[in-house]
């Protein structure tokens, strides 16, 4: 069904909706047949042109017949003519059957199928630390000392997807330091939003984490509204799905600690908590938060501050079980107290601001991998370069 060599044939242009080609490209728009097939759809000249950047292997290029972007003809005339030294098939279609393969309501007239990256979760979570114990840092992050920074830097040795490498850079090769981005990972438990998962990637990948893993998740990465919310980040981002138990088991063989996003009795601020070394950052849905057993295998539940929360202003990340109230406070009537006359803290504290009882699981992401990226920096900025 699917090519494999260039081929192009001048002239031809698909018409039918009803062409087994055309068909079998509607059907990757499912769950069930992209994980049978391990193809995916990448719509739009964005990304499409990631995708082939991201050296993801395509199978064929659809482009409207009658295209008016200057952009996507000149970019199908380069594949046409060889100019990019990419082997898969150019197919030219009329309107109707890029809207029938489109997800989107407007396509904009290029649309590929890609083979999906395939990842393992040995491949993911690979620290190069499992064989030897890395310091732990103080419980606090309240500034990081030299001798911390000595203490957990060591023989830079990099895991990534291909393999175990030396190197002083950071993950990705331009994103340095010892802890830049390196050795952290994001774990999206019981995903079922595939914005969410596309608007996670996306961030993972912006704090230049070492992955992304979603466990017991019901949606794909290769989803057409999560590839459009990464922005094509789900094309170079290292990404596995696998069960909480097995990720849990190799986060723990790994010498990876576990911070869980979580409100908590032990929980403490995010900004408090150390994130140097190789570390995990859980994130579960935004309705009912982190199921019990990633909370029980935490080394550390954090929590985000936010106004307007009854329980110290503070919110687990993607879910709350103390939200703001939304009744009125009581008013002291004897103190001849009126609404109007309530101080504007008071209003605040007890009726949450307008009710927001939690944040996007996204946003607490970013906020969480920002955070630990910002720790990491530091630290890098006190540790003596290798040529000293």
């Amino acid at each position: 069904m699917w090519g494999g060599e260039l081929w192009y044939c001048a002239g031809v242009v698909i018409t039918s909706t009803d062409n087994p080609k055309i068909k079998a490209v509607v059907k990757l728009r499912e769950h069930r047949e992209r994980r049978r097939t391990g193809l995916f759809i990448a719509e739009g000249l964005r990304e499409v042109e990631r995708a082939l950047a991201a050296g993801l292997t395509a199978v064929t290029i659809y482009v409207t017949e009658s295209t008016a972007d200057p952009e996507i003809e000149s970019f199908a005339n380069a594949l046409i003519h060889g100019v990019t030294n990419i082997a898969c098939d150019i197919t030219r279609v009329s309107d109707r059957v890029m809207a029938k393969m489109a997800y989107r309501d407007r396509p904009e007239g290029v649309l590929g199928v890609f083979e999906q990256p395939r990842w393992s979760l040995d491949d993911v979570i690979q620290t190069g630390h499992a064989s030897h114990d890395v310091p732990m840092p103080e419980e606090k992050f309240g500034g990081i000392s030299e001798k911390q920074c000595e203490e957990q830097s060591g023989e830079a040795r990099v895991g990534n997807a291909r393999g175990m490498r030396e190197t002083w850079e950071g993950m990705w090769g331009t994103r340095g330091g010892m802890w830049g981005g390196r050795g952290m990972w994001l774990v999206a438990v019981g995903l079922a939003k595939p914005g969410n998962l596309g608007a996670m990637a996306r961030t993972t990948a912006a704090a230049g984490a070492s992955g992304l893993i979603v466990a017991d998740g019901v949606v794909d990465a290769f989803n057409p509204n999560a590839i459009r919310a990464s922005t094509g980040a789900v094309f170079g981002l290292p990404i596995i799905a696998a069960s909480s138990d097995d990720v849990i088991n190799r986060l723990k063989s790994q010498n990876i600690r576990l911070f869980a996003a979580a409100l908590t009795a032990d929980a403490m601020a995010y900004t408090q908590a150390s994130m140097l070394g190789p570390i995990a950052l859980a994130i579960g849905p935004e309705d009912v938060g982190l199921p019990q057993k990633w909370l029980d295998a935490a080394d550390q539940c954090v929590v985000i501050d936010m106004a307007g929360t009854e329980a110290g202003g503070s919110t687990k990340a993607g879910h709350t079980t103390t939200g703001p109230s939304r009744k009125k406070p009581k008013l002291n009537e004897s103190a001849g107290e009126t609404w109007e006359g309530m101080s504007e803290g008071k209003r605040g504290k007890t009726c949450g601001r307008g009710a927001v009882d939690s944040l996007n699981a996204s946003v607490a992401a970013g906020i969480l991998l920002f955070e630990a990226k910002r720790q990491r920096q530091a630290c890098d900025e006190r540790r003596p370069s290798p040529q000293d």
